[in-house]
């Protein structure tokens, strides 16, 4: 691709394909836009055996070069739904794998989810908007949810807030909810929690936080990474063993604190002081859960903050067990 625009110098070249840079930054004030179309666009290339390039000189234009590897897909069966809302269906090499759902507007950003999900080995069904999305989980029932929060017709969060309804009414399983949106990374994370959404993963994607996500190839190493802790403390083993057992206490202490609490407030007291324990800790994944119940106890919500902590004594376990196996 070619144009004749301003051109692009080489120090703005070296980092264009950066998550969030803009070779100019007037054109976010003029037009909008994060930054991010490159990054996904060279993620994609390169998870088709490729990549992007580019040649540019101030007042020169710009030449985008992207190379591809591609062998023969699959089949892709395609169906309407109501109006103009498609909805496609990739194949999968695990017909037990989740019923999996994505929820997207932008058309990259489903094309990078699909691709990524089909080389994890799982299918998916897509939605381009929010009411479309509802409609699909009403008929299918997924089991896991991979949304946008800013779609049209019906964003992210009443996409969540529909589905929580529905669940709680007809008595249904919790389909798993995450958020796929950059705006994750600005503080809408509590705000996701306290919609219903389990979690967020902020664009552009990696393929192994998604498969963290949905629970492949996740290990103890997303229970307890001991990196935090030696970059404080260095490798004095005594040091560590002792600092994980004061943890531990401390932990088992919250949790308790956090299924005993009379109101929100309280419940968000002790959930604020384990979230900040595990995070340094390296307890990414209890860090996690405790924020989602600390998030839903700050806005009042103490139904959904007592639901967030119904798996954390699980979770607290697992946690401990991966930490001694480390320790």
């Amino acid at each position: 691709m070619t144009d004749s625009g301003i051109g692009i110098d080489a120090a703005t070249r070296g980092r264009l394909f950066e998550p969030f840079t803009q070779a100019d930054s007037s054109t976010t004030r003029r037009f909008g836009g994060t930054g991010l179309g490159l990054s996904i666009v060279r993620r994609l290339a390169q998870l088709m055996g490729g990549d992007v390039a580019v040649e540019s000189a101030p007042g020169g234009g710009s030449r985008f070069m992207v190379t591809l590897r591609l062998v023969e897909a699959d089949p892709v069966s395609v169906s309407s739904e109501t109006g103009a809302h498609h909805v496609a269906t990739v194949s999968t090499r695990q017909p037990g794998a989740a019923r999996l759902l994505v929820a997207d507007d932008h058309p990259v950003n489903l094309e990078v989810i699909l691709r990524q999900l089909e080389l994890l080995g799982l299918s998916a069904d897509i939605a381009r908007d929010g009411a479309a999305a509802l409609a699909l989980w009403r008929k299918a029932r997924h089991t896991v949810v991979l949304l946008d929060l800013h779609m049209p017709v019906l964003d992210g969060f009443g996409l969540a807030a529909s589905i929580r309804r529905e669940e709680a009414q007809h008595h249904l399983p919790r389909s798993l909810l995450i958020a796929v949106t950059a705006d994750a990374l600005k503080g809408e994370d509590a705000r996701c929690f306290a919609a219903g959404i389990d979690g967020f993963l902020p664009k552009p994607i990696s393929l192994d936080a998604l498969a963290g996500a949905l629970g492949h190839g996740a290990s103890d190493e997303a229970l307890f990474d001991p990196a935090p802790l030696r970059s404080l403390f260095g490798a004095d083993t005594g040091r560590l063993g002792a600092l994980m057992r004061k943890f531990a206490d401390g932990a088992t202490e919250d949790v308790a604190s956090m299924h005993a609490a009379p109101d929100a407030h309280g419940l968000a007291t002790a959930a604020h002081r384990l979230q900040g324990a595990a995070r340094v800790a390296g307890a990414r994944l209890l860090a996690e859960q405790a924020a989602r119940a600390e998030a839903a106890a700050n806005i009042g919500d103490l139904t959904a903050a007592r639901r967030a902590v119904e798996g954390m004594d699980r979770l607290l376990a697992e946690t401990l067990r991966a930490m001694r196996s480390v320790g």
